[in-house]
């Protein structure tokens, strides 16, 4: 017998069932075989220059074809990269940073071509403000504490205030998010190891 609706047939004599064939969703990345990969970007612009990045064990890739050839587009010295953040108008400012663990924070001006590292240390998140394009905002987390920059990553300023000690000298910050009303609503939040999740309302002054 077989359903009309999904074609699946089966058997009464053999009591089997035969599913349809799956189509294949997922296909392998053949230039990126054997990376360990760790971060994911598409470009905000992706439907008109095809470009994403992803950050493996020794650097960063990038396609503009939409994934049919890779190159690599920094090395950064043998280290993970852990997190990749474009700024949301990379289609005019082509400004992209990429936090490494253990070699630094990384940004890339001219579409993630080159990329130069503009603070030492080591993390697991970088994010950028929905409106980077006018307030220039970028945080970043290296485990010990959270860096803020508000001139597009050129200087940098740290805060842990109100963060449990024991998070701070553990080492646990590891995840950023930034709220999609930040101009408005100053929300960022910061995820940490075993301590749960901390909130800051005043732009990463205080937590």
């Amino acid at each position: 017998k077989r359903d009309a609706t999904t074609t699946a047939s089966w058997s009464t004599t053999t009591r089997t069932v035969t599913l349809p064939a799956q189509p294949s969703f997922w296909q392998s990345v053949a230039a990126l075989n054997g990376q360990g990969v760790s971060a994911v970007a598409f470009s905000p612009a992706f439907t008109q220059d095809q470009t994403v990045f992803v950050g493996v064990s020794n650097g960063i890739f990038r396609t503009t074809d939409g994934g049919a050839t890779w190159a690599r587009v920094a090395a950064m010295g043998g280290y993970d990269v852990e997190s990749i953040a474009l700024s949301p108008a990379f289609a005019t400012d082509r400004t992209g940073f990429a936090m490494s663990n253990g070699n630094g924070i990384w940004r890339s001006t001219d579409g993630g071509a080159t990329w130069a590292k503009v603070r030492s240390g080591g993390g697991f998140s970088i994010a950028t403000s929905p409106a980077f394009a006018t307030d220039r905002t970028v945080f970043a987390a290296d485990v010990y504490r959270v860096y803020k920059s508000t001139d597009g990553g050129t200087t940098w300023t740290t805060s842990t205030s109100g963060m449990d000690s024991e998070v701070v000298a553990n080492g646990d910050i590891r995840g950023l998010a930034v709220s999609s009303a930040y101009a408005s609503d100053r929300t960022v939040y910061a995820t940490t190891f075993s301590f749960g999740v901390y909130r800051s309302s005043d732009a990463g002054a205080t937590w």
